[in-house]
């Protein structure tokens, strides 16, 4: 089902189940809403809110004004305009899960607007030291990158399946497919970065938030990341490393992923823990 009872927003956005315990799904920069189909299976015991951020996907296009130097304060604000449109329909206990871009964004949210959501799940977002940072925004150039699949589709897709054989030929070709999506006036990962130092909205979270990341070194989230979090003594963040995983946690190992999300959702939606949807 696509749409909401009240349209918060000119993003693309699909709905999947009856109102109730809602979870709203923020994917990562180059990627779509697409992404989380499998999710959207598993989890169809919930309301699930999926936008395509901002610039990716079915949505609108950055204007220079909101690409520059950063895209990360419209798209918190798009997200915070979905969420006072589920309170307004009733649903006040949302769950913002997010990985990468959409978990900085999640976490964004959270810092800004606690009153909107019940908790958070971010799957390794980019927080990480300074130095690490900028070499990540500068190793990934976004329009090279999408341009290999606009270019030749299935030989670039081929290639991905090498570098990821654990990924499902599913997630695989929705997230090539939302790579050749991407908005030309995003460059690089840099410009979906929030400008408040992720240190500081770490520290400004009060709502129960799970930090999901993996043992892999293409990790943002590595152990120097887990080491300033510890320093920043945050009682309201849990912290799951799972195995066998790199930056798509989710994609590299579902059931690992899976095995500390789920649980995490239930508490936090006050749900009993089922067997999941297939």
């Amino acid at each position: 089902m696509t749409g909401m009872a009240t349209e918060p927003t000119d993003l693309s956005i699909s709905v999947h189940g009856e109102p109730g315990p809602t979870v709203v799904l923020l994917h990562g920069f180059l990627a779509s809403g697409a992404v989380w189909a499998d999710a959207v299976r598993r989890w169809a015991g919930y309301r699930l809110v999926v936008p395509d951020a901002r610039g990716h996907g079915g949505s609108p296009r950055l204007t220079i004004e909101q690409a520059k130097p950063t895209a990360a304060p419209i798209m918190i604000a798009d997200v915070v305009r979905i969420l006072e449109s589920l309170a307004a329909q009733g649903d006040s206990k949302n769950v913002l899960v997010g990985h990468s871009m959409g978990a900085g964004v999640a976490a964004g949210v959270g810092a800004e607007r606690p009153d909107l959501i019940g908790a958070l799940v971010l799957e390794d977002p980019a927080w990480m030291p300074l130095e690490r940072a900028k070499g990540w925004r500068d190793e990934h150039p976004a329009q090279e990158w999408a341009q290999e699949f606009r270019d030749d589709f299935e030989e670039a897709v081929a290639a991905l399946r090498k570098e990821h054989p654990a990924w499902s030929d599913e997630l695989l070709r929705s997230w090539a497919t939302s790579t050749t999506q991407i908005d030309p006036l995003l460059k690089h990962t840099g410009q979906c970065v929030a400008r408040t130092p992720w240190a500081d909205v770490a520290a400004a979270l009060t709502v129960p938030t799970l930090l999901v990341t993996g043992d892999q070194d293409d990790n943002t989230v590595n152990d120097e990341s887990l080491r300033m979090v510890s320093d920043i003594s945050n009682p309201a963040i849990r912290v799951a490393k799972v195995a066998d995983a790199g930056h798509f946690v989710r994609f590299d190992n579902p059931e690992g992923y899976h095995s500390v999300v789920d649980p995490f959702l239930a508490e936090a939606l006050d749900q009993p823990a089922s067997p999941p949807s297939r």
